[in-house]
């Protein structure tokens, strides 16, 4: 975007070096924080129906293999690793911080270089 004031909305992403803030059209902010949030439901969904169908299989396999319990405790398992390694996708989604901002101001504030 153009470094001319006016008002923006500021968004805050979490990466590995910290915060970064990025301005956007004003009136933009809600939407583009609701569609990130869409997109992480999404992958919530298409992960935990792959992981229910990697335990369904390997129930499977354990029953035609006369080891159900087996094949039971290792889709658990799969199952309950898929949980705890997608536990920090809520950083994915960035935080609207500031709405209706003048644009100088927002970059005064949050160290914004004109994006």
């Amino acid at each position: 975007m153009d470094s001319e004031g006016g008002p923006v909305d500021v968004l805050r992403y979490h990466t590995d070096d910290g915060p970064v803030y990025r301005t956007i059209e004003a009136g933009r902010g809600e939407a583009v924080v609701g569609a990130h949030e869409r997109e992480l439901r999404k992958r919530r969904l298409l992960r935990y129906l792959i992981a229910g169908a990697v335990a369904l299989a390997s129930a499977g396999y354990g029953a035609l293999a006369d080891s159900l319990l087996l094949g039971v405790a290792g889709g658990a398992l799969f199952v309950g690793v898929v949980s705890v390694t997608g536990a920090d996708d809520e950083e994915l989604v960035p935080k609207l911080v500031e709405q209706d901002i003048d644009r100088r101001d927002a970059e005064r504030r949050y160290e914004i270089e004109g994006d």
